[in-house]
């Protein structure tokens, strides 16, 4: 490492490097464009983010990628039109990757290569590790080639349990415009079935499931659906069934009084769980219409699930609800509330 700054340094030149004091000082003197930061394979790993950021805010897709990430130091680039990250990665060293990612660029490094520090925060956090680093990786990388021996053996390491999961019917798309959603439910459905697989193991779900989906599916990349679905796991907070019977747990037999009381106690309990669940939905799921098959409602109600159907239809011509989705042969309605509490 040189003791002095006496020209600009090679990210193939150890000896031209300096300690950030050294670099600092010899910025301030003048005649150097900026400060930079090599990635030498110590475990120091960087991404770079083109063209994502506009007047100052970063968009959906750089958001979605440092979600992957986890939280880390992040700063905007030279331009202010990119984001540099910065974290750990204790795997062996991988090659630098370049890749497109809903229009941005996308850039993985962990030797090789060099980032210009700017000191312009975007996320004040330490640099820590990154838990996403390498299933972002591999899901960006589309033309790898080649697996590592490491990556082999947990390929072909699959455990039954995994391999025998049947991807249920509701996360299958069955038109245009229903891929998110479906990932998010092909998401929570194997968090509950699998929570402790690994994310190679769910990946290869995850192909399978394009296999049955691709056809109503536009975006044709198979890899942005892998990265999507890392996504909606990490945002998954309940997994199937265990949502419901917190929610059940906290029904009071005798709820106060709210706008199904015309029905009856029966009314006021039904209208008492589908405030819980719309409340739900818009604390967990971003004001998401909030699913109460009729079936569920009557074990929970301990009524005829006839009766609770009639009832929510009756919700529904009183103004008190909306079907925001219909039912249909594979999934239960969806509803939202019109009155609020």
């Amino acid at each position: 490492m040189a003791e002095a700054v006496s020209s600009p340094a090679s990210v193939t030149d150890p000896d031209t490097w300096s300690s950030f004091e050294t670099a600092l000082t010899a910025y301030q003197e003048g005649g150097y464009d900026g400060i930079g930061i090599v990635f030498d394979g110590d475990g120091l790993v960087g991404i770079d983010l083109d063209g994502c950021v506009f007047n100052g805010k970063p968009n959906d897709a750089a958001l979605e990628i440092l979600e992957v990430l986890g939280p880390t130091y992040t700063e905007f680039s030279q331009s202010g039109t990119g984001l540099h990250a910065y974290g750990r990665y204790a795997g062996r060293p991988l090659r630098g990757l370049n890749r497109q990612y809903k229009g941005i660029g996308v850039e993985l490094y962990c030797t090789g290569r060099f980032f210009a520090v700017t000191g312009a925060i975007y996320q004040d956090q330490p640099v820590s590790p990154l838990t996403g680093f390498r299933s972002m990786y591999e899901a960006l990388n589309s033309s790898r080639t080649e697996e590592t021996e490491e990556q082999k053996n947990r390929s072909n390491g699959l455990s039954s349990s995994v391999s025998s999961v049947r991807i249920p019917p509701n996360c299958i798309p069955s038109h245009f415009g229903q891929r998110n959603a479906c990932l998010f439910r092909l998401a929570r459905f194997l968090k509950g079935v699998i929570p402790h697989s690994s994310k190679v193991q769910r990946e290869e779900l995850v192909s399978r499931w394009w296999l049955m989906a691709e056809e109503n599916v536009r975006t044709k990349d198979v890899f942005e659906s892998i990265l999507e679905f890392h996504v909606a796991w990490e945002r998954v907070k309940f997994v199937p069934g265990e949502s419901w019977s917190q929610l059940i747990a906290v029904l009071p037999e005798d709820p106060v009084s709210n706008p199904g009381d015309e029905w009856g106690i029966t009314g006021r309990r039904l209208f008492a769980l589908c405030l819980l669940l719309d409340h739900h939905q818009r604390l967990h799921h971003a004001c998401d219409p909030f699913l109460l098959p009729c079936r569920k409602a009557g074990e929970a109600l301990e009524i005829d699930h006839r009766l609770a159907a009639n009832l929510l239809n009756a919700f529904v011509r009183s103004g008190l609800l909306e079907i925001a989705v219909a039912s249909t042969t594979r999934s239960a309605a969806r509803y939202r509330l019109k009155l609020r509490e």
